[in-house]
């Protein structure tokens, strides 16, 4: 006869990615952050070193900005900025930074790379209110529940 193994989910894994305790998704926003936040060290790795990068924000706290700014940080021929005065120039020449510094802002690429490098540049440039939104798949779910 063959075998068969139970896969079960600790209590700290159900609470980190919103599944019961046999792995099916019972919060699909938290499971969804959560999978993205475990996919953020490989495009880390990818990136320029020495960079800033914030981690995806959590949906939560997108679903509480008002009005918010949304930036598409990936650039059209896919040329990645490698330095923050790179970034910082691309972001000014766009045109698309509010007067206001305190007006919220979610910066976004395809998973969160891009998207946490300019929003910590944002914060540099004193945007104290930006965020990184990861994809726009992530903040339409965020938004959406609002």
């Amino acid at each position: 006869m063959g075998t068969w193994t139970a896969i079960s989910f600790s209590p700290a894994q159900q609470e980190q990615f919103g599944v019961n305790e046999s792995g099916e998704v019972q919060d699909q926003a938290k499971f969804d952050a959560a999978i993205a936040a475990l996919k953020a060290p490989a495009a880390a790795a990818a990136a320029p070193a020495g960079l800033p990068k914030l981690a995806v924000a959590e949906a939560e706290a997108l679903r509480a900005l008002r009005d918010p700014i949304i930036i598409d940080a990936r650039d059209q021929d896919e040329e990645h900025p490698t330095t923050t005065e790179e970034y910082q120039k691309k972001l000014l020449d766009a045109g698309v930074l509010p007067d206001d510094k305190g007006a919220a802002i979610i910066t976004h690429c395809g998973n969160g790379g891009r998207g946490g490098r300019a929003a910590a540049v944002l914060r540099e440039l004193g945007y104290p209110n930006a965020h990184n939104g990861g994809s726009p798949d992530n903040i339409r779910k965020a938004r959406a529940a609002s």
